[in-house]
């Protein structure tokens, strides 16, 4: 297992990865790989923080193709979602969606909005969204 957090920036505590894991049971999130990365849903680069509301852990293989790439579109690609056990992609994000106090649709939308602002050039807009630990 690698934990691959890059850059200094971190704001989460080492126990707070280990609630991420163990929320996964030590786990790919989406494979049940145990050789996975914690990888940040919405990438550091689009505004994306190392929060518990927003990291997973993901297959390491899988985490090297999907690089920087929106995880909405990579995980809908056939090649992709024929390696994950169904329905874990969408639990991911319903869990996701919670943890940041919205709903399926916003959650979605909000990270299309911020990868269409990196594309674009535009500096992201993070949003401090209250985490309480009461989801994990």
């Amino acid at each position: 297992t690698t934990i691959q957090n890059k850059g200094s920036d971190s704001t989460m505590r080492p126990q707070q990865i280990i609630e991420v894991l163990r929320r996964f049971s030590f786990r790919c999130a989406l494979t049940d790989s145990t050789d996975y990365h914690i990888e940040h849903f919405l990438p550091q680069s689009k505004g994306g923080e190392t929060e518990v509301t927003n990291v997973y852990p993901l297959d390491a293989t899988l985490n090297v193709k999907k690089g920087k790439q929106n995880p909405f579109i990579f995980f809908e690609r056939e090649d992709i979602r024929s390696q994950l056990i169904e329905g874990r992609f969408e639990e991911l994000v319903l869990w996701f969606a919670i943890l940041n106090d919205m709903s399926i649709e916003e959650f979605r939308k909000y990270t299309f909005e911020q990868y269409e602002k990196f594309e674009k050039g535009n500096d992201c807009v993070q949003r401090n969204l209250p985490y309480e630990g009461k989801y994990v």
